[in-house]
């Protein structure tokens, strides 16, 4: 008899589809599927260019539908959701994280970390529930930090944009291009006749 196992496949940005985060999660699900001949693997669950951090993957997308399958009982009891490490299942603040996983667990769904090897189910006690803890929370305290530090960035550009006249940003409307010469953006010929007459219609 088979059990099913379902490798969740998931990165934030539309960088790391050019990178190796896909094949590399993908591998690890198959070598631990490799090791037990009675599962039965599905990689189609991913979400790829969706953030957790906000929890965008957790409200829409492959991980949202998954979670109302197992809500609608359509996830048999006993089925594995394979994980490479918790930061792909949530970066959210640690109530939010324990609150997803648990509720995976306690519908019979035993959740996997393929990164370390440890396995969680509806009997997981304080201490695996401490570690899983600790795991979402410095994943989510990184990119709180992260976050904050772009934030922090683009206000000093801006409000040095503001003291200066310095362009913010070499990337301006569709219709214009940067001048290293004259530091502004100049229109495009053909491109500003076609603003121009949409505006005129």
């Amino acid at each position: 008899m088979t059990t099913k196992a379902y490798s969740y496949l998931r990165f934030s940005s539309s960088a790391q589809a050019r990178g190796d985060s896909l094949r590399r999660q993908l591998e690890a699900a198959e070598a631990w599927a490799a090791e037990r001949p009675h599962i039965e693997l599905n990689t189609t669950l991913r979400d790829l260019g969706v953030s957790a951090f906000k929890g965008d993957n957790r409200v829409k997308g492959a991980l949202a539908s998954f979670l109302e399958r197992i809500k609608q009982g359509q996830i048999e009891r006993g089925s594995y959701f394979l994980l490479e490490s918790f930061d792909r299942l949530s970066r959210e603040s640690e109530s939010q994280a324990i609150h997803l996983l648990t509720g995976i667990t306690l519908a019979g769904v035993k959740v996997v970390t393929l990164i370390d090897g440890n396995e969680y189910d509806e009997t997981a006690d304080a201490m695996e529930l401490m570690r899983a803890l600790i795991v979402m929370s410095r994943s989510h305290n990184e990119n709180k930090a992260r976050t904050d530090k772009v934030a922090k960035a683009w206000k000093e550009k801006k409000e040095e944009a503001r003291r200066t006249g310095k362009v913010l940003s070499r990337r301006g409307p569709a219709w214009t291009i940067y001048s290293d010469v004259s530091g502004r953006f100049e229109p495009i010929k053909e491109k500003k006749l076609i603003v121009e007459r949409i505006f005129d219609e």
